[in-house]
């Protein structure tokens, strides 16, 4: 039987994606329609990392380490590591980024087509 977790501190509005850390079990990321991406200690029960987008995020995703990946209806691809705090905007799109999906070769973001976004690009 899968676990069951409710959360102490909830989003404001409609949960859009929830994912666990691939390393870390006990860490939760959580997106919402409320404009939040947020980390949450399932054992602790204990929000512990949270930023936003301009509008509501429709999909996040881990990266490598305690990156987080978010897109949504503001049309931007983010990276947020939760680690230091550094909040990237990686792109934009001409309309909403619906789901998100990290490689360690790329990271694809799946609109009506898919898009490589390249880390060495976007930091420089």
């Amino acid at each position: 039987m899968a676990a069951e977790y409710e959360l102490f501190e909830p989003p404001n509005d409609a949960i859009s994606s929830v994912v666990f850390h691939p390393a870390r079990p006990e860490v939760l990321m959580v997106s919402s329609w409320d404009t939040s991406v947020a980390l949450h200690d399932v054992v602790k029960n204990q929000q512990i990392g949270k930023y936003n987008h301009e509008a509501s995020v429709l999909d996040c995703c881990f990266g490598e380490g305690m990156e987080a990946y978010s897109g949504g209806l503001d049309k931007t691809v983010r990276m947020h590591d939760f680690a230091s705090g550094k909040d990237i905007v990686l792109g934009s799109h001409d309309d909403a980024v619906r789901a998100m999906a990290f490689s360690t070769a790329n990271s694809n973001v799946w609109k009506k087509r898919a898009d490589d976004w390249c880390m060495g690009k976007a930091a420089s």
